[in-house]
C-alpha cells in the first residue's frame, strides 16, 4: 500500500475566478450598505474598452490636444502659426542663442510661454 504525499499528490487545478467571486475579495464586504453599488462599477468597469470604431478613435485622439505643454501638438486649432513664430522669433532675438542646446532651450521657452497663454 503506497502512502500519499502532500507534497508530492497533484494539488487540484485552481478554480477560474468568475467575475462575481473576482469582484468580492473582502469578505467584510457583503456586510456594507456600498457593496452592491460597487460590485456594479467593478463589473461596467470590466466592459469599458474605449472607442471600437475607426470615427470614435479619430474623436478621441484629440481628447489631450488642448493641454498644452504635454501635448502631441503645439498649436491647437485656430491658433496662428505666424503668431508663435513671432513669438518665438522675439525670443530669438532677445537671447541671441548660439549652437543646438542655446537655441533648443529658447524654442522650450517659446513652448512654455505660448501654452501658458489663455
Amino acid at each position: 500500500m503506497t502512502e500519499s504525499h502532500p507534497e508530492t499528490a497533484a494539488s487540484p487545478t485552481p478554480a477560474v475566478p468568475t467575475l462575481d467571486t473576482a469582484l468580492v475579495t473582502d469578505p467584510s464586504a457583503e456586510a456594507r450598505p456600498d457593496h452592491a453599488k460597487s460590485r456594479s462599477n467593478r463589473r461596467n468597469a470590466l466592459k469599458s474598452t474605449g472607442p471600437r470604431t475607426v470615427d470614435g478613435k479619430a474623436r478621441v485622439s484629440d481628447n489631450a490636444r488642448s493641454h498644452g505643454f504635454l501635448s502631441r501638438h503645439l498649436l491647437v486649432e485656430g491658433e496662428s502659426p505666424a503668431e508663435f513664430a513671432a513669438l518665438l522669433a522675439e525670443l530669438v532675438a532677445d537671447y541671441q542663442p548660439v549652437g543646438v542646446v542655446e537655441t533648443g532651450l529658447v524654442e522650450q521657452v517659446a513652448i512654455v510661454l505660448w501654452c501658458q497663454d489663455p
